[in-house]
């Protein structure tokens, strides 16, 4: 069956999305998009290059939003560049202008898809994306601490020595400064890292620098190359399988969670998000995910 792609953004995370999207063969119509007509041109004549030793038939396209309205999936990354020594939530305000413009835009088209948010602060934009777009929570999604997740699993491979395939954790809450590691659902080849660790006197300072770590990453990639962009692309993709292929697959997505979006693992099929996970945490860390939220409704002026 038939499904089309809208990126939004053309810039260093929208082509890296799009070239993956196009490796991974996930959808069979592909458009892109950006304010800036001449980039979008340009990365639509290299997509299109790219697809001839592909060996397989893509449609590859440009389109205004008021076409977009037989769209399976919205991929949402338009966003101002990062200035050096931003915070996500520091790049609220534009996002914000953008989301203002391009959302009712789209909906006016008769979209009635599935919006993945990947613009920063993801887990604001995609609170915004929902409340202009009138589409159901389900069908508006954000990368949110997926990629974040990605980073803590590598970190703990390496640290315990071990195949990523035998690390099961979680980063919830924002996509940010906020955001909590869930150690009491961190296991190593089936064991609680306390247990393995319990006479390494210095597992708590090993888990701050983890934290500190996961955290940080993101920021020292941008600072050198302007954004994150293959990490984040690979994640878009494997969203959008999941949804395409009804996979069911446990991501943790940054989702609506009372009245803000922020990050919790889910379930994502064909539809959207199919369910939240019930998940236990330390009572340390419900402190941590409730001052997280409040982080995020701050910046929404949300009580």
């Amino acid at each position: 069956m038939e499904k089309k792609v809208a990126i939004i953004g053309m810039g260093n995370v929208g082509s890296t999305i799009a070239y993956t999207v196009l490796l991974k063969n996930v959808c069979s119509r592909l458009i892109v998009t950006d304010k800036n007509e001449k980039l979008s041109h340009a990365q639509l004549l290299d997509l299109q290059h790219a697809a001839v030793l592909m060996n397989r038939d893509i449609l590859i396209e440009e389109k205004k939003y008021s076409e977009f309205g037989d769209v399976d999936l919205v991929v949402f990354t338009a966003a101002a560049p990062l200035k050096l020594g931003q915070t996500r939530l520091d790049m609220f305000e534009t996002s914000k202008n953008i989301v203002q413009d391009v959302i009712p835009q789209i909906m006016s088209s008769g979209f009635n898809g599935i919006v993945l948010v990947v613009t920063n602060p993801v887990d604001l934009v995609s609170y915004l994306v929902y409340k202009y777009s009138g589409l159901p929570c389900e069908r508006v999604i954000g990368t949110g601490t997926f990629l974040d997740t990605l980073r803590l699993k590598k970190e703990l491979a390496e640290t315990f020595k071990v195949s990523i395939a035998d690390v099961s954790t979680y980063v919830v809450g924002e996509h940010g400064d906020s955001q909590v590691i869930s150690w009491s659902n961190t296991k190593i080849r089936g064991k609680l890292v306390d247990e393995i660790a319990v006479e390494n006197q210095e597992i708590e300072k090993l888990k701050i620098r983890i934290e500190d770590t996961v955290k940080q990453v993101g920021w020292d990639i941008a600072n050198y190359k302007k954004a994150t962009t293959f990490g984040i692309a690979n994640v878009t993709a494997e969203i959008i399988e999941s949804i395409f292929n009804n996979t069911n697959k446990e991501i943790t997505l940054s989702v609506l969670n009372g009245n803000t979006y922020s990050s919790v693992p889910v379930l994502v099929g064909g539809t959207g998000i199919q369910r939240q996970l019930e998940m236990e945490y330390s009572q340390h860390e419900l402190y941590k995910i409730k001052k997280s939220k409040e982080t995020i409704k701050r910046h929404l002026l949300i009580e």
